[in-house]
Order: structure tokens, then sequence, then C-alpha cells
């Protein structure tokens, strides 16, 4: 009896010390808390079901980030990924998945990995060839080469060089003359963002070179960049197969050349277009290589 009469004693006191209209208060502001969420909640399910059709997805993002800020509500951004950022990588990754995919009528790469070099042979629907190689370390194109499919008497056309040289040697067997070492040597070797030309074996002074574009030259379309001398023994035209290709013509604020160690060398900024096209180009040798 005296350990219940000690209980009945505590509990009174507890009694004495609550403040029961603060209870109901509390309970209160908490029944109007809970009635603001049912609602928010009602008021996102509603603005979703409004949404319809194609626009859905390009109105998914506002609408949520309006009805956050209504409800008083924020999301990081390295919390949330967009539906915009999402449709871009999957159209990035459809892109990606159709690289590789045989298309017809279209030009059919073979690609190797040997002798520290990416080779690229393409043959193309009229039988025309292309090969390139790229060096594996730096990506720099060293050679390219092309020949059409046949000449108008049916015989196999020559390989010609487009970038980089061929190594030549005398076999004193077949060769009834050897080009002289002292003889000129023009060759194409391209930086990432320009075309270059480098003759060799000019031994005048620098004053004695001219550098130009002729913007009609003959029998061509597009323009040309000139190589000549004062003294009139040396001469060079020079064609840029890739701008052509593009349609696109010569701009003299582009060009710049510099004489040093008895070589010319000529330089041509690459154009936007041509930078992209090279680009997918080494990433679809890149992707398709064989090692051997």
């Amino acid at each position: 009896m005296g350990a219940l009469k000690s209980s009945t004693g505590v509990m009174q006191n507890i009694n004495a010390d609550m403040d029961v209209t603060e209870i109901r208060d509390v309970m209160k502001n908490f029944a109007k808390e809970m009635a603001k969420a049912e609602g928010k909640g009602e008021m996102m399910d509603d603005a979703f079901d409004m949404l319809d059709g194609a626009d859905t997805a390009a109105n998914a993002d506002e609408v949520y980030d309006g009805i956050l800020g209504e409800i008083g509500l924020e999301v990081a951004s390295t919390g949330v990924t967009s539906t915009k950022i999402k449709q871009e990588e999957e159209l990035n990754f459809k892109k990606n998945s159709n690289m590789g995919k045989p298309q017809p009528n279209a030009p059919k790469p073979m690609v190797i990995v040997a002798d520290g070099r990416r080779k690229v042979h393409t043959t193309f629907p009229d039988g025309g060839e292309k090969i390139e190689e790229y060096d594996v370390k730096t990506d720099q194109l060293m050679l390219r080469k092309t020949r059409k499919a046949h000449n108008p008497l049916g015989k196999a056309c020559d390989w010609v060089i487009e970038v980089g040289q061929q190594v030549e040697r005398f076999d004193p067997h077949s060769d009834l003359l050897g080009t002289s070492a002292g003889q000129p040597v023009f060759m194409r070797k391209d930086t990432k963002k320009e075309f270059q030309w480098r003759i060799r074996n000019l031994t005048w002074p620098e004053d004695n070179y001219q550098v130009t574009i002729d913007h009609d030259p003959p029998n061509k379309t597009k323009g040309q960049i000139v190589l000549r001398t004062v003294n009139k023994k040396y001469f060079k035209r020079i064609d840029i197969a890739d701008m052509e290709a593009e349609g696109l013509g010569l701009d003299e604020d582009d060009i710049s050349w510099e004489y040093q160690h008895n070589t010319v060398i000529i330089s041509y900024k690459k154009p936007a277009v041509v930078l992209k096209k090279e680009e997918m180009a080494l990433m679809t040798a890149k992707t398709q290589a064989i090692q051997m």
C-alpha cells in the first residue's frame, strides 16, 4: 500500500507540472502542418497530371522546380540530374552506338595497329582507295595517299601522296636514273591546327622567296598557294584537297611562312569544319583498330 501511495503522489506532481493548454496548442499546430503537407502533395500530383503529349519531358523540370519553390523546398544541383541532361546523354549514346555500323554505299575502312602506327585503308564504292597512317602515341597524321580506281585506259592509277613522304630507294638493277640529293624536296606534314608544307634544299637567301595566294588559278575552282623565287629558279603551286572537298576558298589572313635551315615552311590555319572532320576520322580509326 505504501508503494501505491508513493506512485500516486508522483503522478499528482507530474499532472501539476503539465501545462494542458500548451499541449493542446502543440497538437493543433501538428494537425495543421499535416494538412498542409497533404495539400502540397496533391498540388504536385495535379501539376504532373496536367503534363501530357510531346512537351512532357521538356516541361517536367520547369514545373517541378516551380512546385518546389512554392512549397519551400530546394534541391542541390549536384543531387538531381535534369531531364535535359539525360536526353542529351541518351542522344550521344545513340549516336555513338551507330558509329562503326556499315552504311549502304559508304566508304569501308579497315584499321590495324602495327609498327607504332595506326593504319587505315579505306575503299570507296567507285573503287578508289585511301591509306592513312597515324602515330599511335601522338595521333599525328604521318601519311595519307590516295588513288583512283583506274585511268581512262583501264589501268590502275598511281598513288598520290597528299600528306607525308614516301621513301624512294634507288635500285641500280631497274632504275636508270636517280633523284639528285641536292634537288628541292616538297612534302606536306600537318600539325593538329594547321596544314603545313616543307620545301627542303632551297639554299637562296630568305628575301628571294615569295608566298602568295592565287584566287583564280588555271583549271581550278578554288584557290592555290604559290611559292616562287625572285631569281625564277623555283616555282610551286600548292593545292589543299581538304579545303576543296568542303568547297572553301583561301584567305590571306590564315597563311604564314618562314625560312630556316634551307627549308621554306608554309602553314595555313585549318577551318573548324576540317578540324571536326579530322577528329571524327581519328575517332573511327581508334574504335575500329585491330591490334597486330
